[in-house]
């Protein structure tokens, strides 16, 4: 069939061919140019995105440090640099939820954001809390200050009243023996104070419960020895005794001041861990949101690398078509089954040679 064709319409059909190939292929590498922009615009957003993910890590990272600083220290300017550190990578999750285009990361950015604001509440419970660990720590030291000072008076003043009573004579024991347990009180006085303070600096579930039993086992011993005191037959009435009375009364609103107090600190470490464990699982979303765009970004990479081995390929492939087109033009070949007539520029015959 191709041999009844003229030269003519071979050539047409030739070069058209020829042009159309090209065509295809330079639309091939058009698009995959077009593709490859698209990818490094792609690649850029994901390394925008990774730098966000990692400055929220790390932001969290330095919130979890000044909340274990603050545990120690207690520094006022602490939870200001907490605050101002979560606003800011509440800010950042919330940036990358609305610019993802992956549902994956959105979904790990509203969960970080959500966490977020979860930990802002807890932060301020637990420093309402502490606020009400240091009102109890005030009124359980006032209390224990006023009762301390008042048996150190009623031990001075039923000293004076002794001496001034023996004048030249000696002391009875029993008056002796009442002076003895006024100051065995104050010690008393200074043993629950001692626990307390052990209790309320202890690091350990097993000392904390010594203590805190110690402090409730001195403050029985001190009520009932109290009411021994009260109970000595040497004890002068009047005023040292009202006196007395005013301190058995002083140690039972101390009781109760101490036990909320104990209570108020078991509060307020119960609430730290919580905290550190939504801290902690904020750093585990942001790690998997920056392990999956470092993952995305890859094979981003990889998807960019085809697609340039694909533009070279088409480019070689366009240069030699485009090379054959030129050479078969210029000598105006053309093999028609039958022979091969060669033709000059000017498509006059030069020469017809039979195989």
């Amino acid at each position: 069939m191709l041999n009844r064709l003229k030269i003519g319409t071979k050539l047409t059909l030739g070069f058209g061919g020829m042009a159309l190939l090209l065509i295809v292929m330079t639309s091939i590498m058009a698009y995959s140019y077009s593709q490859i922009q698209s990818s490094t615009s792609h690649m850029l957003q994901l390394f925008g995105r990774s730098a966000k993910a990692s400055e929220c890590l790390n932001t969290a990272n330095w919130m979890r440090r000044n909340f274990l600083v603050y545990l120690t220290q207690h520094d006022p300017k602490l939870p200001e640099d907490f605050y101002k550190e979560l606003t800011n990578a509440r800010e950042i999750a919330d940036e990358i939820r609305q610019n993802s285009t992956v549902n994956e990361n959105r979904e790990l950015a509203e969960k970080i954001s959500g966490y977020f604001g979860e930990t802002q509440n807890m932060m301020d419970i637990f420093l309402k809390q502490e606020e009400k660990v240091a009102e109890n720590r005030a009124n359980c030291g006032r209390i224990s200050g006023t009762i301390g000072d008042a048996l150190r008076q009623i031990r001075i003043n039923v000293y004076e009243k002794h001496k001034k009573e023996a004048q030249n004579n000696s002391i009875e024991i029993a008056k002796v023996d009442l002076e003895i347990q006024l100051l065995q009180a104050q010690l008393l006085v200074f043993r629950v104070l001692s626990a307390r303070d052990n209790f309320v600096y202890a690091t350990s579930d097993a000392d904390r419960e010594k203590y805190e039993k110690l402090l409730s086992d001195t403050m029985d011993e001190l009520e009932a020895f109290l009411e021994t005191v009260k109970a000595h037959p040497e004890l002068p009435a009047g005023e040292i005794a009202t006196q007395l009375s005013g301190v058995i009364d002083n140690r039972v609103q101390w009781g109760s001041i101490a036990k909320n107090y104990v209570q108020s600190i078991k509060d307020f470490r119960n609430m730290q861990d919580p905290v550190l464990a939504k801290i902690r699982e904020v750093i585990e979303r942001a790690t998997e949101m920056q392990t999956n765009i470092s993952a995305q970004t890859a094979a981003m990479g990889e998807e960019q690398k085809n697609l340039i081995v694909l533009c070279q390929i088409i480019s070689f492939v366009v240069a030699g078509v485009s090379l054959l087109g030129v050479r078969g033009g210029g000598d105006g070949v053309v093999v028609d089954g039958i022979g091969v007539r060669r033709y000059w520029p000017g498509g006059c015959r030069h020469e017809n040679s039979r195989r």
